[in-house]
C-alpha cells in the first residue's frame, strides 16, 4: 500500500508522474494482478470523503491541453474481448442516487468548435456477421408513485434556422430485401391510449418509393383504432 500520512488540516498529495522528454516521454501503466485459475484483480478509482458532512470529491480523467499547432489526445474506455462463445462485459455510465433530492443528470457533451462545424455525436449498436445487430435503446426513467419521465428529441435553437430532425432507416442493397420499419405508436391502457400530435408546417405524408419495375410504391394507409364496442372516428 501506498498511503498518504492523515493531518487535521490537509493531507498531503500523491503525485505518479512519468518524466518529461523531448522525443519520448514516459508511460504511466496501472494493472491490476492476473489470475490462471479465477478472475483478474479489478482497479478501482475512488474520492475521498465517505463520512464528509460537506460531500465527497471529484474524478477527473481528461487530456491535457495541446499546443498551438497540436491536437489534444483521446480518451478511451473499452473492454476486452472474450472467446468460447461468451458475452463481452457492460460498460456503465451510472450517476449516483439521492434518498430526497433529484438524482444528478448525466451530460454528454461535445466541444465547441470556433471556425469549423460542431463535433458530430453518434450512438451506434453492435455490428454482427452472422445475427442481427444490437439495439439502441433510449429510455425515460420509471416511477413507482408519478408519471414516468419523457423522452426528447430536438435540435437546438439558432438565430438562423434550427437544424432538422431526420429519423430514417437504411438503405438495403439486396435484391428481394427490404427496408427496415419506422413505427410511432402509443403504448395499450386500460382507459385511453397516448396521442400522437404532429404540429408544425406543412405535414408531408408519402409512402416509399421503388425502382423495381416488377413492385408497385408503397401504400398510404389511415385507419382508425379498434375497440370492444366501436371503433374511434375518423376527422379529415
Amino acid at each position: 500500500n501506498i498511503e498518504i500520512g492523515a493531518a487535521a488540516k490537509s493531507s498531503g498529495s500523491l503525485v505518479i508522474k512519468a518524466k518529461n522528454s523531448q522525443e519520448q516521454p514516459g508511460q504511466v501503466f496501472v494493472g491490476a494482478g492476473e489470475s490462471s485459475q479465477a478472475t483478474g484483480g479489478s482497479i478501482k478509482i475512488t474520492s475521498g470523503g465517505l463520512n464528509s458532512p460537506i460531500g465527497t470529491g471529484n474524478v477527473h480523467v481528461h487530456t491535457i491541453n495541446a499546443g498551438q499547432q497540436g491536437q489534444s489526445g483521446s480518451i478511451s474506455v473499452a473492454t476486452g474481448t472474450t472467446n468460447q462463445g461468451l458475452d463481452s462485459n457492460n460498460i456503465r455510465l451510472v450517476s449516483g442516487s439521492s434518498t430526497e433530492l433529484s438524482a444528478a443528470p448525466l451530460t454528454i457533451e461535445l466541444g465547441s468548435n470556433g471556425n469549423d462545424a460542431g463535433a458530430s455525436f453518434v450512438l451506434t449498436a453492435g455490428a454482427s456477421t452472422v445475427q442481427t445487430g444490437g439495439t439502441s435503446s433510449l429510455i425515460s426513467g420509471a416511477s413507482t408513485s408519478a408519471d414516468s419521465g419523457r423522452v426528447q428529441l430536438k435540435t437546438a435553437s439558432s438565430e438562423f434556422t434550427s437544424g432538422s430532425a431526420n429519423i430514417k432507416t437504411s438503405n438495403t442493397n439486396e435484391i428481394g430485401q427490404h427496408s427496415g420499419t419506422i413505427k410511432l405508436s402509443s403504448s395499450y391502457s386500460q382507459t385511453d391510449s397516448g396521442d400522437i400530435k404532429m404540429a408544425g408546417g406543412n405535414i408531408v405524408v408519402s409512402a416509399g418509393d421503388t425502382s423495381s419495375a416488377a413492385n408497385n410504391g408503397g401504400d398510404t394507409v389511415v385507419s382508425s383504432g379498434a375497440g370492444s364496442s366501436s371503433s374511434g372516428s375518423m376527422q379529415l
